[in-house]
């Protein structure tokens, strides 16, 4: 069972950590193209704090078309988000 952040600078470091290597410094230095895009997909991230993090994950009975596409979204997502990281229950 993993330990659970108790101060609010644990929190913090848990929901914004560091930027990827080769991510912008930034946001401003982005494109407005660029920005956009990374604005629409980190609306679609879950953040710390979300109650749904807490909950089991179904188990995968079979990797269908649809599963390949969910995987897919979330690769795009990611990239479009310059950097956001995966996680799985």
């Amino acid at each position: 069972m993993s330990e659970r952040p108790e101060t609010a600078d644990e929190q913090r470091d848990l929901a914004e950590p560091d930027q990827p290597e080769g991510a912008p410094e930034d946001v401003e230095e982005l494109d407005e193209e660029t920005r956009e895009r990374r604005n629409l997909a980190l609306a679609q991230v879950r953040t710390f704090g979300d109650p749904v993090l807490n909950s089991v994950a179904s188990p995968v009975e079979s990797f269908d078309e649809l599963l390949l596409a969910d995987a897919e979204q979330m690769i795009a997502i990611m990239r479009d988000a310059l950097g956001v990281g995966l996680a799985a229950s």
